[in-house]
């Protein structure tokens, strides 16, 4: 909480990480329209046909790393989306030494949004880019060969989704699958 008097800068509070690879980003200094990225079920894809080959990618395209700072410039709440405009905190120097930011577009796909509640929304953003303290400390949770299930709950928190197949269960979160083997972890995908 900041102090009394003081208010909290702007930047830190539009100021997110990236959580998962795949997010397209191009040079936040062209005037070609960028492919969104399409974000459904915690799931990332890239626009693809028509679209895809006549906008975007001016050859200095990337994409977003996995705990790269990135601010948020716009939100648009659309009638099953809310589409969410990235620019890259930190500069990329470039072959002719000019700096460039990068701009990325996400488009969060929510069947339903009029019903969902706000912290519905946040928790589907938050699969793709979170607060970067959230990130900070998801990353750093680790999983080990032989923890029990409890182990790996206490470590990353309840899995979005559980599979019980008897002797094998699987944890499912949205990076990866913990599989376990009598109640001890045996993999990790």
């Amino acid at each position: 909480m900041p102090k009394k008097g003081k208010k909290p800068s702007l930047a830190a509070l539009f100021l997110l990480a990236v959580r998962v690879p795949g997010i397209y980003a191009d040079m936040a200094n062209t005037e070609k329209e960028i492919i969104n990225t399409n974000v459904a079920d915690g799931q990332v894809t890239q626009a693809s046909g028509f679209w895809a080959a006549t906008s975007g990618s001016t050859g200095n395209s990337r994409t977003l790393k996995p705990d790269e700072k990135v601010y948020v410039t716009q939100i648009f709440v659309k009638k099953d989306a809310v589409q969410v405009e990235l620019l890259t905190v930190d500069t990329t120097t470039l072959g002719d030494g000019q700096g460039t930011r990068y701009r990325a577009e996400l488009n969060v796909k929510l069947p339903g949004l009029e019903s969902l509640s706000a912290d519905d929304v946040k928790k589907a953003i938050d699969t793709v880019v979170a607060n970067p303290a959230t990130v900070s400390t998801a990353q750093s949770k680790t999983v080990k060969l032989g923890m029990t299930t409890d182990e790996v709950k206490k470590s990353l928190g309840d899995p979005p989704k559980a599979i019980d197949l008897g002797a094998k269960q699987v944890f499912v979160y949205p990076d990866m699958k913990v599989i376990f083997a009598n109640g001890k972890v045996s993999d990790v995908q």
